[in-house]
């Protein structure tokens, strides 16, 4: 079993305001709010506001996420990484990177969080200064999604890691070799073709 959990340190969950939108205090609020979810749904938490130094093709910012995650906080801990792009790219390219149990709460809705979140945010033609208070919401939001879509799947294949996420007996278990129930499913299902051959 891969994963690692949670280190139980919401200290070390944080908002980077690296466009410098907000004030000292008006950070630190947003820090506050994050600290609070990292501690309720016990899991690290990291909102970037990513400005222009951030200028990445959409590859290159996942790749960045998935390895600033990992390096921050160790692979297969529980946690999300969210890239919110002011960098002025076009259009912008927002990104949830997710480990631990993060795949299986928020994986299949990450659509979905955007929607919600984005409604929000200025796009991407925008004097983002003028909208601060807007992508203060737009982080509320997304703190907010991360408490409704918890828990809400008990089984996930990452591709890209060819890992396996599934609850069993309580416990998140991660692993490179098929889970039962996924290699039962498959059985099932060439059954029939094998008795009718």
């Amino acid at each position: 079993n891969y994963h690692q959990g949670w280190n139980g340190d919401a200290s070390a969950s944080r908002f980077i305001d690296n466009v410098d939108f907000f004030s000292d205090s008006e950070e630190a609020e947003i820090n506050k709010k994050v600290q609070e979810t990292a501690e309720k749904l016990e899991m690290n938490i990291i909102v970037l506001a990513a400005g222009y130094e951030y200028n990445m093709s959409d590859e290159q910012t996942e790749i960045f996420c998935d390895s600033s995650y990992d390096t921050t906080y160790g692979n297969d801990t529980d946690g999300v990484f969210f890239f919110m792009d002011f960098t002025g790219k076009k259009p912008a390219y927002d990104y949830i990177s997710t480990s631990g149990k993060a795949v299986l709460f928020y994986q299949d809705y990450i659509d979905e969080i955007f929607d919600a979140v984005n409604s929000y945010l200025p796009s991407s033609n925008s004097d983002y200064t003028q909208h601060t208070d807007e992508i203060a919401e737009g982080i509320y939001c997304f703190l907010v999604l991360l408490s409704e879509y918890q828990g809400s799947k008990s089984y996930y294949y990452d591709s890209d890691s060819g890992k396996y996420f599934q609850y069993k007996d309580g416990k998140l278990i991660i692993t490179k070799s098929k889970p039962l129930r996924a290699r039962l499913k498959a059985l099932v299902a060439a059954l029939p073709i094998g008795a009718i051959a």
